[in-house]
Order: structure tokens, then C-alpha cells, then sequence
């Protein structure tokens, strides 16, 4: 797949990755939510990343440390 630029690139792919699937549930107090994980995003665009010539490549890793805290209204 050829394509000018990097913008183009990613549009071709946007126009293919139409929906990832929501694959887990999440709870934090009296809310949960659906979510779609990365192992599912990744499988879902890796490929056409791939077809596209894209590559992504960490630049900067952190931790990120975040603690819950309950509300009762």
C-alpha cells in the first residue's frame, strides 16, 4: 500500500477500523463500565498498520500509580 504521507496513511486505516469490540468490564464503586482492551485494539489495526508501512514505537514509558477512592453521595 502506497501512500504520500503519514496523514494519508492513518486516514486509510480510519476508513477500515470502523469499530473495536468492547471485551472487558470495568467497576469502580456503583459504576462499571464495557471496554475495549488494548490486546483487542491491537488486533484489530495491527495488521492494517502493517499493510499501511505504519510502525508505532513507545518514546517515553512511565508508571502511573492511581488510587480509587470510593464517593458515597
Amino acid at each position: 500500500m502506497k501512500h504520500k504521507n503519514i496523514h494519508e496513511a492513518i486516514l486509510w486505516v480510519m476508513e477500515r477500523v470502523n469499530y473495536v469490540q468492547k471485551d472487558t468490564k470495568i467497576s469502580a464503586g456503583r459504576n462499571s463500565y464495557t471496554v475495549a482492551t488494548e490486546r483487542n485494539f491491537i488486533k484489530k489495526v495491527r495488521p492494517l498498520f502493517v499493510e499501511a508501512g505504519i510502525y508505532a514505537a513507545p518514546i517515553d514509558i512511565q508508571t502511573v500509580n492511581v488510587e480509587m477512592v470510593s464517593i458515597d453521595y
